[in-house]
């Protein structure tokens, strides 16, 4: 189980905070990525928190977009087509030229 091995071992509020046993207090976990932000942790740049549901706690995922078309959102929490280089959203999961702004696409 997970108390196994931790006995006498603090265990820290914050799940973004691990016991650092040098310095005897609660750190921002950095092995998963989080950093300390004022009084708090938060994840470091290029990274953005998620609820991960199965562990119960935050988890800090890289802002990266699969397509090249699309931009993290950091208001949404989520990759969203890019509009400011005219893209729009086509059905649920498709981005393309916006035609109002007479684009077109550019393949090379």
């Amino acid at each position: 189980g997970l108390s196994a091995g931790v006995s006498g071992r603090c265990i820290c509020f914050h799940s973004t905070m691990t016991y650092d046993d040098t310095y005897e207090q609660c750190v921002c976990d950095e092995r998963r990525h989080f950093v300390r932000a004022g009084s708090l942790c938060a994840c470091k740049p290029g990274y953005y928190m998620r609820y991960d549901a199965a562990a119960a706690q935050p988890e800090c995922v890289p802002r990266s977009c699969d397509l090249d078309y699309m931009v993290f959102d950091v208001d949404a929490g989520a990759c969203v087509c890019d509009s400011d280089n005219g893209y729009k959203l086509l059905g649920r999961d498709i981005c393309v030229c916006d035609a109002d702004k007479g684009l077109y696409q550019d393949d090379d």
